[in-house]
């Protein structure tokens, strides 16, 4: 049987880390058609009569109820589609399929009473041959899924990179594969993500070496190193604390603020989950939960802001005397209200009136 060690390894890892089915492991080992079902199970035979017993596939955890409508929805806004949920469930060991996802998203959708993502753009033919041109230009599946975006039209780079397999097995010719990058070590992936590092800010992270790599590379790079390695890749969506939130609410962040600080840093959460978890953390503590302050805006234009005054050689000083005494007829002011405002601007309304 003369086959690489790295497939070879490649094949065991997939059989005893995942729950994909033979076919499939297939497909990822051997995109090109290299190998044979006859092979995968010869390798397996192989490795089961070299160690004496009975390869092991982990147990199944079916349809887990631990997974939440949060998490559903938040991989959903990342614009991940139905095939890349489940992906990314098979990485935690938890097995779902496309009806199971589908049929919780449409349920979440309705209750948060927002439209659910639009189905699966059909893929012409003149689109798939844009994909091959763009993608003979050396173009990560992320920036064709980019450029595609840009038209309006929404395809996900996993659907991307499945037609990519399937016209290049069409023209006959061998795949692309712009993931073997030497400059990406796999140690300093490793200690990117355990430092809390997303797959998006990773590849921003590269992307300001001058090293181009896509979101895709860095999540299949991720799983092979961590199954390689026997380690739980950490979950980020679920690294937020409630006591963070809190003490952002009670500094009076808004809840877009919280989720804004969240995603700068390091981690991806909605406004809707930041709102959530914030009645949920203040009915637990019985508290009651403070309003956000808005920031404001400052607005500062050259040469009218004069010591927190306005200077009025840049105003017409005898319209802004009547526009501000006529405050009194229009909206009710007291005399004393409209003292008040003509101090903003240096003015005093009795002098003026004197003169």
């Amino acid at each position: 049987m003369n086959i690489p060690e790295d497939k070879k390894n490649k094949i065991i890892q997939l059989f005893c880390n995942t729950h994909k089915k033979m076919n499939k492991i297939l497909q990822e080992v051997a995109p090109n058609g290299e190998l044979t079902m006859k092979d995968i199970y010869d390798v397996l035979n192989e490795f089961n009569k070299n160690n004496g017993e009975a390869i092991k596939r982990k147990q199944r955890r079916f349809l887990s109820k631990d997974i939440s409508d949060e998490e559903i929805f938040e991989l959903k806004e990342r614009k991940m589609s139905t095939r890349e949920i489940i992906e990314y469930f098979e990485k935690q060991n938890k097995v779902v399929n496309a009806e199971f996802i589908n049929s919780r998203c449409r349920v979440i959708y309705k209750k948060k009473g927002k439209k659910n993502p639009a189905k699966l753009v059909e893929i012409t033919e003149e689109m798939e041959e844009e994909i091959f041109n763009l993608r003979e230009q050396r173009y990560l599946y992320e920036e064709i899924e980019e450029h595609f975006a840009k038209k309006g039209i929404n395809i996900s780079s996993d659907r991307i990179r499945n037609r990519c397999k399937k016209i290049y097995s069409q023209k006959g010719l061998e795949m692309i594969d712009l993931r073997k990058n030497e400059n990406i070590s796999d140690n300093e992936i490793l200690q990117l993500r355990e430092q809390g590092f997303s797959y998006e800010r990773i590849k921003k992270y590269y992307k300001n070496k001058g090293i181009l790599v896509s979101k895709e590379t860095i999540n299949r790079r991720c799983g092979e190193i961590y199954a390689a390695l026997g380690k739980k890749e950490p979950n980020l969506l679920r690294k937020i604390s409630n006591e963070e939130i809190f003490n952002l609410r009670e500094q009076g962040y808004t809840y877009k603020d919280i989720a804004n600080y969240f995603n700068k840093e390091k981690f991806v959460i909605s406004y809707d989950t930041v709102r959530n978890r914030c009645k949920i953390i203040y009915r637990e503590k019985r508290l009651q939960e403070p309003r956000g302050k808005r920031k404001q805006k400052k607005i500062e234009v050259e040469g009218v802001v004069d010591n927190g005054k306005i200077n009025l050689r840049c105003v017409d000083k005898s319209k802004l005397k009547r526009e501000i005494e006529n405050l009194m007829k229009t909206k009710g002011a007291t005399h004393e209200q409209v003292k008040e405002i003509a101090k903003l601007y240096d003015l005093d309304i009795e002098e003026e009136k004197e003169k």
